[in-house]
């Protein structure tokens, strides 16, 4: 289990020579290849890196087996609150996700935040690849201005993917199964993956 540095352990010690990692990747990747970058942080990262230098609110940490470990904070995206989980393999960063827990009095303002995050996304990795919508019920599939309820009640999916060579970014709305509208309420998150050479097939996971 990570432990938060504290002054004059050994952890706070390593400090200088994990933060000079940090700059250094930062720097190479500035103004040539800024994909692997997220909210300042590069793939490959060790966990004492964000824990000591994201800006967010330490909330908690899960660890899933040796040398795989998940960090959450909370902050303010675009004036949404949001958590951010930060997933580790091999003490390797790997994966990010970022949840949006905006509360919603209007279900359509959900697809409009969906588009409004993939534009700042296009601006970074281009057009997206894939673009699919999933119609449990096509009630509402010819009235776009109700589609912000068809999400709400889990009648519908939407997800949009962004990809290059280091990684892939899956915008995502809606929920895996029918949801109770009175107790439930759909995703809108941002995962971002490391690829690796990977094909990518970790977006349509999503919807397994």
């Amino acid at each position: 289990m990570f432990t938060l540095p504290v002054a004059g352990d050994a952890q706070e010690r390593q400090k200088p020579n994990q933060q000079a990692l940090y700059e250094k990747e930062k720097t190479e990747l500035r103004g040539k290849n800024l994909d692997g970058v997220l909210r300042g942080f590069v793939w490959g990262l060790p966990p004492t890196v964000i824990l000591e230098n994201e800006r967010g609110t330490f909330v908690g940490q899960e660890e899933i087996g040796e040398g795989n470990a998940r960090l959450f904070y909370l902050d303010y995206i675009k004036g949404m609150r949001s958590t951010i989980g930060y997933d580790f393999e091999n003490n390797k960063l790997s994966r990010a996700r970022i949840f949006i827990e905006k509360q919603y009095t209007n279900p359509q303002e959900r697809i409009e935040d969906l588009m409004t995050i993939s534009k700042d996304l296009v601006k970074r990795f281009g057009d997206p690849v894939d673009e699919t919508m999933v119609w449990h019920d096509n009630k509402e599939r010819n009235w776009p201005e109700a589609w912000g309820w068809a999400i709400l009640r889990g009648e519908l999916m939407m997800r949009i993917v962004f990809r290059n060579t280091e990684t892939e970014v899956v915008a995502f709305l809606g929920a895996k199964q029918k949801l109770n509208p009175r107790i439930e309420a759909p995703e809108l998150n941002v995962t971002y993956t490391r690829l690796d050479g990977k094909s990518g097939a970790d977006s349509k996971n999503l919807f397994n």
